[in-house]
Order: C-alpha cells, then sequence, then structure tokens
C-alpha cells in the first residue's frame, strides 16, 4: 500500500497514456478517456482539505486529477465506495463525478463505446 503522499498508480497511468499518444501524434481532441476510482484509489477523489482532513497532507493527487480533467477526461468516483469511506459530497476535487458504482460506471462507459484498461 502507498502512502498517503503518494500519487495513485491510476491517475499516473492515464496521465502516461494521455503523454504517450499525444507524443506519438495522436490529437488530444481525439482521446477519449475516464477514470474509474473506487476502493483504495478513491481518495484521490477528495480534495485537498478532506485529504488533509483525514491522512495529515495534502492530497497528492490533486494538480494530475485537475491537469485530466482539464483536458477532458472524465474522473469518476465509485458510489460505493464513496458511501463507505465517508466521503461528503462537497469534499470531493472539482469536477469529480460519482456513478452509482464502479461497475454501472464501466459498463455505462462501455455502452459508450470505451474499452478497458484494467
Amino acid at each position: 500500500m502507498k502512502a498517503p503522499g503518494a500519487v495513485k498508480p491510476d491517475v499516473e497511468m492515464v496521465a502516461r497514456y494521455l503523454k504517450l499518444h499525444a507524443r506519438a501524434g495522436v490529437p488530444l481532441e481525439n482521446m477519449k478517456l475516464a477514470l474509474v476510482l473506487h476502493g483504495g484509489a478513491g481518495k484521490g477523489a477528495l480534495n485537498d482539505e478532506a485529504y488533509r482532513k483525514r491522512f495529515g497532507v495534502a492530497n497528492p493527487n490533486t494538480k494530475l486529477i485537475q491537469d485530466l480533467i482539464g483536458v477532458g477526461v472524465q474522473v469518476i468516483l465509485c458510489g460505493q465506495t464513496q458511501t463507505a469511506c465517508g466521503f461528503h459530497r462537497e469534499e470531493l476535487a472539482p469536477g469529480v463525478h460519482v456513478a452509482l458504482s464502479a461497475l454501472t460506471a464501466a459498463v455505462t462507459l462501455e455502452d459508450e463505446g470505451y474499452q478497458l484498461i484494467p
């Protein structure tokens, strides 16, 4: 388990995916990505204040998540994780959406043409 001050690997993976394809010449507007956070990764969706309150440090994922949202990546928190962890809507970083569950998000995204990258 990573320390509370470490960026979540899933968040880093999406950023690397975008950079890799951009460097290969794929225009950003041709990349449609979504990041679904659930389980232990769900805390990455918290704003700095809520994260600091729970873990004693600012959320190390904030800048990267905001950058991803800024280029059009959907960032979705599993609603079951939100409930189980006691995260309130106002504690989430700006731009983070909540789905009923990670499974619901995955099925919905696949119906919209997204492919799962495990």
